[in-house]
C-alpha cells in the first residue's frame, strides 16, 4: 500500500511540475514585480487560476484519489463488521489524498514565487497569509470534490463514469457561471475569490464567510455520501 501511495504521489508531482513549467514560462519575467506576482498567482493561464483548478486538475486529482483509495469491491466491503467503518476509511483516505495534492500544489506555487519574486517582495504582499488562506480554501474545495466522487461512485459503481460525471458537473458549473450567470453563487467562485480578497483588501470577514460556506458543502456531501453508502447493495452490484 505504501508503494502505491509513493508511486501515485510521484506521478502527481511530475505532472504538476511539467504543468507549472509549461503554464508559467511566458510571464515569470514580467515587469514590474507586482504584475509578475499577479500573473503567477491568479492569471487565467496560471496553474493557480480557477481555470486550472477546474480544467487541468479535476481529473488528475480524482485519479489520484482513486489510486490511493482502499479496495471498494464487495469482498473488501463485507469484511467490515460495521459498514460505516468502510465509509469512514474511504473518507479518511480521500482526505489524505487531498492533503498531499494541495501540499504539492502550494509547494510549487511557493517555489515559483520565491524564485521569481524574492523574499522581500513576498513579505511586502503578506504572501504567507495568502498561502495559508489558500491552503484552507483548497483543502475544503478538493475535499468536497473527493466526497462527491465517493458518493457518485457508490451510485454508479464505475470509476470512469464517476470521474467523468464529477468532471462534467464541475466544468458545466464553471462555464455556466462564467458565461451565463456571472453573479450566481457557486463553490467554484468561492475558490477564485479567496486569493483576490487577500491580495486586494485583506478582508478576513469575507474569507471566513467563504470557509463557512465550504464547510457547509463538505458536511452536506458527507451526509449524502453516507446515505448512498448505507443504501447500496454491494453483493448485488458486484454480481452484475
Amino acid at each position: 500500500m505504501k508503494s502505491k501511495w509513493l508511486l501515485s504521489t510521484l506521478c502527481l508531482f511530475l505532472f504538476m511540475v511539467v504543468l507549472w513549467y509549461k503554464q508559467t514560462s511566458d510571464f515569470v519575467h514580467l515587469q514590474p514585480l507586482y504584475n509578475r506576482f499577479l500573473s503567477i498567482n491568479s492569471n487565467m493561464y496560471s496553474p493557480n487560476s480557477i481555470e486550472a483548478h477546474v480544467l487541468f486538475f479535476t481529473y488528475p486529482f480524482l485519479m489520484f484519489v482513486k489510486s490511493t483509495a482502499a479496495p471498494s469491491h464487495a469482498a473488501a466491503t463485507v469484511r467490515y463488521v460495521m459498514r460505516g467503518a468502510k465509509y469512514r476509511k474511504d473518507v479518511l483516505h480521500a482526505f489524505y489524498a487531498v492533503l498531499i495534492f494541495v501540499t504539492i500544489h502550494l509547494c510549487l506555487l511557493s517555489g515559483y514565487n520565491f524564485f521569481y519574486l524574492g523574499s522581500v517582495f513576498l513579505k511586502d504582499v503578506s504572501f504567507v497569509q495568502i498561502l495559508l488562506c489558500e491552503f484552507l480554501g483548497l483543502i475544503f474545495y478538493y475535499f468536497s470534490l473527493a466526497l462527491l466522487y465517493i458518493a457518485i461512485k457508490t451510485i454508479l459503481n464505475s470509476d470512469i463514469l464517476s470521474y467523468s460525471f464529477v468532471f462534467f458537473i464541475v466544468t458545466l458549473t464553471f462555464f455556466f457561471n462564467k458565461l451565463v450567470l456571472q453573479e450566481l453563487y457557486t463553490p467554484i467562485r468561492d475558490l477564485a475569490n479567496i486569493v483576490l480578497l487577500v491580495v486586494a483588501s485583506g478582508d478576513m470577514y469575507s474569507i471566513v464567510t467563504i470557509y463557512l460556506r465550504q464547510i457547509t458543502i463538505v458536511v452536506a456531501l458527507l451526509v449524502f455520501g453516507w446515505s448512498m453508502f448505507q443504501r447500496k447493495d454491494y453483493l448485488k452490484n458486484d454480481s452484475l
